[in-house]
């Protein structure tokens, strides 16, 4: 009897556990997240954008405040650094540039920027350098752009003639304390139209060759194999050639060459001969080695045989 009453215990717990509501699934019942409308998406990068906006103004506004800080030079240098220059142009095109050799050109940086406040005084010197044009064209001639460093901007614009429009240069004063004309002209600088360029034209007084005094020129010249190479000999060759047809018969002139050993290849001649002279100059040849020492004594015992009293001596 004992035995059946638990027995029946049993069975009921069983029934009423089966009838029991069933375990909540938690997972099924946790809400999903909805996808965004197209509304919502669109507000947000709206939002995005503006707040974009935003960030970007304040940025401008604090670096226009932190230039205004900056003194008018320190701005004005900053400025300079972005305006364009042609060496920077070259530079980008280096696998067409020629190889120099053995020529070495001296780099130049640009000119600092100065307060006139605090420099208001510019030296400069009267006389012009024109080599640069002179080597630029061999280069192009041969099909080659030149290095950098030999393209001198300022060199190439002094070796043409001015175009400036004087009736009469020689109304210019010849003697101190003025012996020059110039001329101005103001322009926006094309990088910066809140600053300024000043141009200043200089034309020295012409000085007409039959009014210059009697020269009485000596050219010692390498001849050594060093100076086989087309920038070198054959370039002195060309630009002797060049000054031959401004000689006068007053003036002398004389070539002492030096290798090996020295020579004249020219005595001291009036420059009236000029067939005479450009045939010693084609006659010049490299090769050998160098003996400069023995040339430079030849050269003074010609400028002594050609001194001219009251001319233009020397020995180049």
């Amino acid at each position: 009897m004992r035995n059946k009453n638990i027995i029946m215990l049993l069975m009921s717990s069983l029934i009423l556990s089966g009838c029991g509501p069933q375990p909540e699934n938690k997972e099924s019942q946790q809400q999903q997240p909805s996808t965004p409308t197209e509304q919502q998406v669109l507000a947000a990068q709206q939002a995005a954008i503006k707040e974009a906006e935003q960030s970007a103004a304040a940025a401008k506004a604090l670096a226009q405040q932190e230039v205004q800080q900056y003194s008018d030079k320190q701005a004005l240098q900053g400025r300079l650094q972005e305006a364009p220059t042609f060496a920077r142009a070259a530079k980008a095109k280096a696998t067409h540039i020629a190889n120099p050799g053995t020529a070495r050109y001296q780099q130049f940086d640009d000119n600092p920027v100065k307060q006139v406040a605090q420099n208001p005084l510019a030296t400069f010197s009267l006389d012009v350098d024109t080599g640069s044009y002179a080597n630029v064209r061999r280069f192009l001639n041969q099909g080659l752009l030149p290095p950098p460093d030999a393209v001198r901007v300022e060199e190439i614009v002094n070796y043409f003639p001015s175009d400036w429009d004087i009736k009469d240069k020689q109304s210019i004063p010849a003697s101190k304390p003025i012996p020059f004309a110039m001329r101005y002209e103001l322009a926006p600088a094309p990088w910066n139209e809140q600053r300024t360029l000043l141009k200043v034209d200089i034309l020295a007084k012409d000085r007409k060759s039959e009014e210059l005094p009697a020269s009485n020129l000596v050219f010692l010249i390498d001849t050594s194999g060093s100076m086989i190479s087309d920038e070198r000999l054959p370039l002195i060759q060309s630009s002797l050639k060049l000054l031959v047809k401004e000689l006068r018969e007053q003036d002398n002139i004389a070539i002492v060459t030096y290798a090996g050993d020295s020579r004249i290849a020219l005595p001291s001649i009036s420059g009236s001969h000029k067939a005479e002279i450009n045939a010693a100059i084609d006659s010049l040849d490299a090769e050998g080695s160098t003996n400069g020492g023995a040339g430079l004594e030849l050269a003074y015992q010609q400028a002594t045989k050609g001194f001219i009293k009251g001319g233009i001596n020397r020995i180049y």
